[in-house]
């Protein structure tokens, strides 16, 4: 596998697809007639609802919901609605579809790699010809990443470590700016997925040429109530303004973490007097961006509140556990930046205080009557962190406990739940911290889940 940059520090290269027969033929795909397109949006809109229902009502990626769930259901609506006239996005939906519910009704999953292998054959097609814009090629892009984060045990993400034509494209699509909204989604979503594949050593689903050339939007991102006709749902729109507010408060949050994860010994050179005080320096610097980030947050991250929105309880739940969650998260990040940087043993007094908050905001928010036979599965990633840094088999079985309240498929969480247990439990029996990378490869044979 030949690399582009030796440090890591924003991803590899993985293999190149080549276009060859494995990949299936795309004849089990609706032909250009046969998905006829309708005059207007909302016709659109319907239609691709009617094709694909599961994938409209019920398909919400890991990593993105329910951190951005209200943007995501407009924008699989508006991507379902552009389906009927565009064969390359109705594949691609066709595979993620196929995938989720299978995953969902515990079933196989050789059906959904099928319908991926023929996606992925009319998406290199797609990329060789110039008739599809910006646009669609983004959103098939993105489809099969999503397809590709959750299927990760059949495969290695490789959609964005392609060469040529993606990258051309790409480069020729970055200067032209501003780019429009649901791409300027799309872009902030593939960059969260790429931070989660990053997390203990992961390579990334980026390349470096592609992570340098799609634009980090340091604007507020607009949301995309305007893709539909429709006014938005009652209490929406209220609701709006403070959903956005934690939206871009975690967005930055995740360009810190993939910072964090440059600095672990696999994707840097560690152990020179050299080496160890440029991540000392790079350290202090990521330190200061996470303190001002907290310095700066959200008013509800400085007085949570529960009940904002008390007239609209599916609103008002959502909002308060994202409340919770951008607590946890941030936390989580003090603790994998010492983690990441750390040659200590244990964890510093700051990583130790991080823990305290992770607990608290979690026994809080699990002791509320809704919640306390279920947790989302967007704690995993804060409740990991708590559970390598403890120093107690008190404290991993707390943190045991509350993973088993997570039911998430998509997220690997039973896989994610035997990682850990195995994991604390031979850093307990040594009495210091183990290489989380190198225990999976050790242990099972494979790296470790996206977090």
């Amino acid at each position: 596998m030949a690399l582009l940059n030796s440090d890591f520090d924003l991803g590899e290269w993985g293999d190149i697809l080549e276009d060859s027969d494995w990949l299936g033929s795309s004849s089990i795909l609706p032909s250009a007639e046969d998905l006829s397109s309708h005059t207007t949006r909302q016709d659109s809109l319907e239609r691709g609802s009617n094709m694909f229902p599961y994938f409209t009502s019920s398909v919400n990626p890991p990593f993105i919901t329910p951190f951005d769930s209200a943007n995501w259901d407009l924008a699989r609506q508006y991507i379902a609605g552009l389906a009927p006239s565009n064969t390359f996005i109705a594949a691609a939906i066709q595979c993620v579809q196929v995938l989720y519910r299978s995953l969902d009704q515990g079933n196989d999953i050789s059906d959904a790699m099928q319908s991926y292998f023929s996606a992925k054959s009319i998406y290199l097609t797609m990329l060789s010809s110039d008739d599809q814009g910006l646009e669609p090629v983004l959103i098939v892009t993105f489809l099969l990443c999503i397809f590709e984060i959750v299927a990760q045990q059949e495969m290695i993400p490789h959609t964005l470590k392609q060469k040529d034509p993606l990258i051309s494209k790409i480069d020729t699509w970055a200067k032209l700016q501003p780019w429009p909204p649901i791409a300027r989604r799309i872009t902030v979503w593939l960059r969260w997925l790429h931070t989660k594949s990053m997390h203990l050593g992961g390579r990334g689903i980026l390349s470096p040429q592609i992570f340098a050339l799609l634009p980090v939007d340091r604007h507020p991102v607009p949301p995309l109530f305007f893709l539909h006709e429709d006014p938005p749902e009652p209490g929406l729109e209220l609701l709006e303004p403070t959903m956005s507010a934690l939206f871009h408060f975690y967005d930055e949050l995740q360009d810190i973490s993939v910072q964090a994860s440059a600095l672990n010994r696999h994707h840097r050179s560690r152990g020179t007097v050299a080496d160890e005080t440029g991540v000392h320096w790079i350290s202090i610097n990521i330190a200061n961006h996470l303190n001002s980030l907290w310095q700066t947050r959200p008013w509800l991250l400085r007085h949570p509140t529960t009940g904002l929105f008390s007239s609209h309880p599916q609103h008002n739940q959502l909002c308060d556990m994202l409340v919770v969650l951008c607590r946890v998260c941030y936390f989580a990040e003090t603790i994998y930046l010492d983690r990441a940087q750390s040659k200590d043993r244990t964890a510093s007094p700051d990583a130790q205080r991080a823990r305290q908050e992770i607990r608290l905001s979690v026994d809080e928010f699990s002791s509320r009557a809704t919640t306390q036979k279920h947790l989302d599965a967007a704690f995993l990633w804060p409740l990991f962190l708590y559970a390598v840094e403890s120093r107690t088999g008190a404290d991993v079985d707390w943190a045991l406990s509350k993973l088993r309240l997570i039911q998430g498929p998509l997220w690997q969480s039973e896989t994610v739940t035997t990682f850990i247990q195995d994991l604390t439990s031979e850093q307990l029996s040594r009495g210091e911290r183990v290489d989380s990378r190198l225990f999976c490869l050790q242990r099972y044979g494979g790296p470790p889940p996206y977090i």
